[in-house]
C-alpha cells in the first residue's frame, strides 16, 4: 500500500514537472529571444529525460542546438553539446 501511494506520488510529480515544461515552451516561443527559447528547449530536453523519454529528450536537444546555431552562440552551443555527449569539434 506504502509503496503504491509513493508511485502515485512520483506520477504526479512527474505530470507537473512535464506540465512545466510544456508551458515553459510556450512562453519560449513567446519570446523572441534564441538564447532563451533555446535554453528552454535544453531545460525541456533534461525534464524529458528524468522521465525516462529518450526520444523527446533528443529532439528538444536538437532542437536547441539548432537556435544556438541560428543565434551563432557558440560557447552554448559547445556546452549543450558536451554535456549531452554529441560531437563538439569544429564545424559541427
Amino acid at each position: 500500500m506504502a509503496a503504491r501511494r509513493r508511485e502515485g506520488r512520483r506520477g504526479d510529480r512527474d505530470a507537473d514537472c512535464e506540465q512545466l515544461a510544456n508551458e515553459a515552451v510556450a512562453r519560449g516561443f513567446a519570446t523572441e529571444s534564441f538564447v532563451r527559447t533555446a535554453r528552454v528547449f535544453e531545460d525541456t530536453a533534461h525534464v524529458q529525460e528524468l522521465l525516462g523519454r529518450r526520444a523527446d529528450a533528443a529532439r528538444f536537444r536538437e532542437r536547441a542546438v539548432r537556435m544556438h546555431e541560428r543565434k551563432g552562440n557558440l560557447l552554448a552551443l559547445a556546452r549543450l553539446r558536451e554535456d549531452a555527449g554529441m560531437p563538439t569539434g569544429a564545424g559541427t
